[in-house]
C-alpha cells in the first residue's frame, strides 16, 4: 500500500485527524516539480519563526506595559478565591484585541491558506500578548511556573517527535480514533456542563464538581494527554506532505499547525501548574 492509499484508509476512520490547519494538507492533491517541493528543514525553519513569534508578543507586553500600562491608573480585580488581579482599562481593550485574534486567525488561516504567513504571524503574537499578560498579571507570585511550563513542553516535544520517528508509536486508523473519542467526550462534557450549570435544579452540583481539585488536575491532565495526540497526527501529516512533494508554499500550513499545537501544549501545562501549586 503507498503513501496515498494509506492516507486515504486512515482519513475514513476518523473525523478529527489533525488540528484544522494541518488537515488540511491531507486533502492536497497539487505536487510540485522534482526539488521544489516541501521539506523537513524548510517546516522546522517556519514552524520555529512562527514560535519566535509568540516570544515577540511577550516581550510585546512587558514593554508595553512598561512604558505605557504602568503609567495609568491601576485597578484592582479580587476574584472569588482571593486571587487579585491588577490592571488598566486601556490594558483591557489590548487584551480583548488579543483574545478575538486568536479566536478568528486560525480560521481564517484553515480557509485563505494563501494568508498564512500574515495571519499566522498576527497570530503568534497576539497569543504572546496573551501570555505576556497572563504571566504577568495572573500569575503574580506563581511566574516561575511559565518557565517550567516550557521545559516540560519542550520535552514532552522532543519525546513525541523521536517516538513518532523511531515509529515505537504509529499514527493508525485506531489511534486516531481513540484521539477522535476523547477529543469529542471533553468537548461534549464541556458543553453539558456549560448548559447544566445554568439549570437551577444542577447548578449546585456543577459548582462543586468543577470546584473539585482533583477533578480540574483530571481534566487538565486529560487536555494535555489530547494535545500531544493532535502533535503525533501533526507529525504524520507533515511527514506525508513531504513525502507526497506537496509545493514548498504548503510549508507555512505545516509549520503553522504545528506550532498552533505547540502553543496549545504549552497552555494547557501551565494551567496544571497552576492548578497544582494552587492546590498545595
Amino acid at each position: 500500500m503507498n503513501i496515498n492509499q494509506q492516507q486515504n484508509s486512515e482519513n475514513k476512520n476518523a473525523v478529527f485527524v489533525a488540528n484544522p490547519v494541518v488537515r488540511q494538507l491531507n486533502k492536497v492533491e497539487e505536487r510540485a516539480k522534482k526539488g521544489e517541493g516541501a521539506t523537513y528543514a524548510g517546516i522546522t525553519i517556519k514552524t520555529v519563526f512562527f514560535l519566535l513569534m509568540t516570544v515577540v508578543g511577550v516581550a510585546g507586553y512587558y514593554l508595553a506595559h512598561l512604558y505605557y500600562f504602568s503609567t495609568l491608573e491601576q485597578l484592582n480585580l479580587i476574584s472569588e478565591d482571593g486571587l487579585v488581579v491588577t490592571y488598566t482599562a486601556n490594558e483591557l481593550i489590548f487584551v480583548g484585541i488579543a483574545l478575538l485574534i486568536t479566536l478568528i486567525f486560525p480560521f481564517l488561516a484553515v480557509f485563505l491558506k494563501k494568508t498564512i504567513p500574515v495571519t499566522g504571524t498576527i497570530y503568534s503574537v497576539s497569543q504572546g500578548f496573551l501570555l505576556g499578560w497572563t504571566i504577568h498579571r495572573c500569575l503574580q507570585g506563581f511566574e516561575h511556573l511559565a518557565l517550567e511550563a516550557l521545559v516540560i513542553t519542550l520535552i514532552i516535544v522532543a519525546v513525541m517527535a523521536i517516538l513518532y520517528a523511531t515509529r515505537i508509536v504509529r499514527v493508525t486508523g485506531k489511534f486516531r480514533v481513540v484521539m477522535t473519542t476523547l477529543f469529542a467526550t471533553v468537548i461534549l462534557s464541556s458543553i453539558a456542563g456549560f448548559i447544566l450549570y445554568f439549570i437551577p435544579a444542577t447548578s449546585g452540583f456543577i459548582t462543586a464538581f468543577f470546584d473539585n481539585p482533583l477533578f480540574s488536575i483530571g481534566f487538565s491532565v486529560i487536555g494535555i494527554i489530547i494535545a500531544t495526540l493532535f502533535l503525533l497526527t501533526d507529525f504524520d501529516t507533515i511527514e506525508k506532505t513531504v513525502e507526497n512533494n506537496l509545493p514548498k508554499k504548503y510549508e507555512w500550513s505545516a509549520a503553522f499547525g504545528l506550532a498552533f499545537t505547540v502553543i496549545w501544549i504549552y497552555l494547557k501545562v501551565l494551567d496544571l501548574l497552576l492548578t497544582l501549586s494552587k492546590n498545595k
